[in-house]
């Protein structure tokens, strides 16, 4: 919101110097906010399964993902999963007509959802 409104007060400078704007903003997906508690038990769940280090956090960046409506409703956390093959030289992105995955990483994967859903009934009840 902050920004929308700074994007406004930009704008209508061109109308102090004669000129006229449009401004369109369109809302997309909400910011993807883990709840700490969650990621926090995520996180033990994962290094406790994959080895110590194996799980880690992540530097933020700035891309648009559906599981934000989800977290408005409901603590969660957003883990991502490699799924690139250490064979391969070379990256395959998601969202792309290249894109790649190694399939043993499903299985790891659901294994996973799996302990962090279990450890959270455990701990959350």
């Amino acid at each position: 919101q902050q920004l929308h409104e700074e994007m406004r007060k930009a704008c209508a400078i061109v109308e102090s110097l004669g000129g006229r704007y449009d401004l369109n903003i369109l809302h997309g997906y909400p910011t993807t906010v883990n709840d700490p508690a969650a990621a926090d038990m995520a996180l033990g769940v994962l290094n406790e399964m994959l080895g110590e280090g194996n799980a880690f956090v992540k530097e933020q960046i700035m891309a648009s993902e559906d599981f934000s409506f989800m977290l408005q409703k409901a603590p969660g956390a957003f883990l991502r999963l490699g799924v690139k093959n250490p064979e391969w030289d070379r990256e395959y992105p998601v969202h792309t007509s290249t894109f790649q995955m190694d399939e043993d990483a499903l299985p790891v994967g659901a294994a996973a959802l799996a302990a962090c859903a279990v450890r959270w009934m455990q701990t959350k009840g």
